[in-house]
């Protein structure tokens, strides 16, 4: 994700121009001419900046960034003695919302347009609808699709630390878009980097909330946590959190029992 990914293949080139800079100015100037002499001392300037500023600043960015990317999923799962178990991965409410949106059958490209240009509560509650009404594909998508704005009319949102949800002035969240803001201002991760986890036996899933239990039913023999940042703050360490099963398979019934046959 960093560096000069865009020009890896101009380091050829460039390397032979750079080595070559200096003889060649010494061949056409005469060695210690004005012009060979700005060139050394451009190159001893430059190394000087790249050691003291450059490098060094780098390295902080760096340090400071992916905390996610480079987070050993499999030393702390040994450290916390999680084994053989189902771990939700808590995202952000946005990126929940979107996947719901896939499992609806709305488009990638079509759930991009509906999660920019529309309120993100509003869009919560009509996901909801769409999943309790059985709705799929073009339906879910055409249920979706008032819920959207012209371009510009929304901004990112003030209360959630993901900039990235939308908001529309005057919107009322309601009790369940609280929930998710305050699950959003706990703590958040990205899933991608843990679906190359595979030790201790442990399966690492997309945290949907009031889907997880659909899950874990198919995996009646597996403890249950939540792995989750703990706090919103950048590089707060991640916490394995142990869930009730029981409370979450009871949970399950009742959401199996409100989701039509058809779904």
């Amino acid at each position: 994700y960093h560096g000069p990914r865009f020009v890896y293949f101009l380091m050829l080139p460039i390397a032979l121009w750079t080595a070559r800079f200096l003889p060649l100015l010494a061949e056409r100037f005469g060695s210690g001419s004005t012009a060979h002499r700005v060139g050394v001392y451009g190159f001893l300037c430059a190394g000087a900046i790249a050691l003291t500023v450059s490098v060094p600043f780098r390295a902080r960015l760096y340090a400071a960034t992916y905390p996610t990317s480079r987070f050993d999923a499999d030393s702390a799962a040994t450290s916390a003695a999680v084994e053989n178990a189902l771990v939700f991965v808590r995202e952000s409410w946005g990126a929940q919302m979107v996947a719901r949106m896939w499992a609806l059958g709305v488009s990638r490209s079509d759930a991009e347009h509906l999660y920019w240009q529309s309120d993100a509560c509003a869009l919560e509650e009509g996901i909801h609808a769409a999943e309790q009404s059985g709705l799929h594909g073009q339906a879910a998508l055409d249920a979706l699709t008032p819920l959207m704005h012209p371009v510009g009319t929304t901004r990112p949102s003030p209360f959630s630390p993901d900039s990235s949800e939308r908001y529309v002035a005057g919107t009322t969240y309601t009790p369940r878009c609280v929930k998710r803001i305050e699950e959003d201002r706990a703590g958040f991760t990205l899933l991608a980097p843990f679906l190359l986890a595979h030790g201790g036996g442990n399966i690492y899933a997309r945290d949907l909330d009031e889907q997880n239990p659909l899950l874990v039913e198919q995996y009646p023999d597996r403890p249950v946590y939540l792995l989750k940042p703990a706090s919103s703050e950048i590089g707060a360490p991640f916490k394995f959190y142990p869930l009730n099963r029981d409370s979450l398979i009871h949970t399950a019934s009742a959401l199996s029992a409100s989701i039509p046959a058809d779904r």
